[in-house]
């Protein structure tokens, strides 16, 4: 905990800090009790990180800031109530979501070597497109449209609730460069588009591939780019040849494939333009399958709980093997990289992988036919 943050048992206005929740590199958060006249519920209140600014600036920094972020209202966003000032301390007060990150869910079934079947990978899928939808097309802010990017799309940015929503949390509340997200968010870093891992300038087809690359993680059972250390995982996004889905889950459509291919598209102006497009081709799919236990299943993990037998939503190529009140299978094996160290600057790297990129490109665009 940072020493000059908040604690349990302190109180200021209408909020009472009741426990950390967890600690990063860029903010704390911490679970509250929040009294109004309706009653007291929960909220989570965040602490925002010490900028190298005046009060002043960070001041006007955060409140514009907070006037974007109040407006947001979609079912599949936690909700962000409002910020304000303590001694000192900035904080915005958020929805609190009873459940686990999708982060914690991926790591319980890599720990028993299980995947998910496809109508729970679509009904995720579904749910954040659509939250990216609604970020992309602009939110209405008196008489402006502001279109938003969600910049940080990860898997412990997506919320798992044990009522079965699926929600971005943590949506950024200030804008973070790539350098602070390479500072603070390492577990992040698999999950950035080609453009962000070399600098250049993004755009909302950037958030469409970071969601590709959690709907293939979660289809295959492993980390589609994500490596042992940054400089394999920045090579692995700008040139690794992408696995064919159908190949190693046989119980896949081809066209799942076609679709997640076009979603990761190193080339942006070949990757989906639109988080709608890449909506509706998850929706043609998931017309095509049966998706009633979908939500089950998705609140059953939130409560770190193993569905029924009933739902099968566990899958392998092996067949399947008995477990407590579930059917499952083992995930497929891929080689892990050794690798000794972080290496040097992010820079040298980032050189590297480009050039890495350039042989590898043949071979991604025999397979993408781009």
């Amino acid at each position: 905990m940072h020493t000059n943050g908040f604690r349990p048992g302190m109180q200021f206005g209408k909020y009472s800090i009741t426990c950390q929740l967890d600690e990063a590199d860029d903010c704390d958060r911490y679970l509250a009790t929040v009294s109004e006249p309706s009653g007291t519920r929960h909220c989570v209140i965040k602490q925002i990180p010490d900028f190298d600014m005046g009060p002043t600036e960070l001041r006007f920094l955060l409140e514009k800031e907070a006037r974007v972020a109040a407006g947001l209202n979609h079912p599949n966003i936690v909700r962000i109530y409002e910020y304000g000032e303590v001694s000192g301390l900035y904080f915005v007060a958020l929805e609190y979501v009873e459940g686990r990150t999708l982060e914690e869910v991926m790591a319980t079934l890599s720990g028993e070597q299980l995947r998910l079947n496809l109508p729970t990978v679509l009904a995720l899928g579904l749910a954040i497109s659509d939250a990216l939808i609604y970020l992309h097309e602009g939110v209405v802010l008196g008489t402006q449209r502001l279109p938003l990017l969600y910049r940080q799309l990860c898997p412990a940015n997506i919320q798992l609730s044990s009522q079965g929503a699926i929600k971005l949390a943590d949506f950024p509340f200030y804008r973070p460069s790539d350098a602070d997200l390479r500072r603070a968010a390492k577990t992040s870093l698999g999950y950035l588009a080609p453009e962000r891992v070399m600098g250049l300038e993004f755009d909302g087809r950037a958030d469409i591939f970071s969601l590709g690359v959690i709907l293939g993680e979660l289809l295959l059972g492993k980390p589609v780019f994500r490596k042992s250390n940054s400089k394999d995982t920045f090579t692995a996004i700008l040139g690794e040849v992408l696995p064919t889905m159908s190949s190693v889950r046989p119980d896949l459509p081809t066209k799942v494939d076609e679709v997640l291919h076009h979603a990761l598209a190193r080339r942006r102006d070949v990757r989906y333009a639109t988080a709608r497009s890449f909506y509706n081709d998850l929706l043609a799919i998931a017309s095509q399958v049966d998706m009633s236990s979908a939500a089950y299943e998705l609140s059953a993990l939130a409560r770190n709980q193993v569905p029924s037998r009933h739902a099968g939503m566990l899958v392998s190529h092996t067949g399947v093997r008995s477990l407590p009140q579930t059917s499952a299978v083992r995930a497929i094996e891929f080689p892990e990289v050794n690798s000794t160290g972080e290496g040097n600057a992010l820079v040298v790297w980032i050189a590297l992988a480009t050039a890495t990129a350039v042989a590898g490109a043949v071979f991604f665009v025999l397979r993408m036919g781009v």
